[in-house]
């Protein structure tokens, strides 16, 4: 975090060589988690991510049988009408 606000006031002071400090509050930026409830906030989103992808994943799956079925049929009927 600390390494995010350096690198911004470095950044401000060669654009602003004028400018003493960073007008960013540090308070404001600061995240007051703990480290476990980042990582807990982590795995929710990723459960949260993971119904959708299962979900898409599943009418990918559907997709693809019902076009392999419909691809069988279609070579079977044309080899019946040789």
């Amino acid at each position: 975090m600390h390494q995010i606000l350096d690198k911004i006031q470095s950044a401000e002071t060669i654009i602003n060589p004028g400018s003493a400090t960073t007008c960013i509050d540090p308070g404001l930026v600061a995240d007051s988690r703990s480290v476990r409830q980042r990582i807990a906030s982590a795995r929710f989103n990723i459960q949260v991510g993971e119904r959708p992808v299962m979900k898409t994943m599943a009418r990918v799956e559907e997709w693809r049988k019902t076009i392999k079925d419909s691809e069988k049929k279609r070579l079977r009927k044309m080899i019946l009408d040789l």
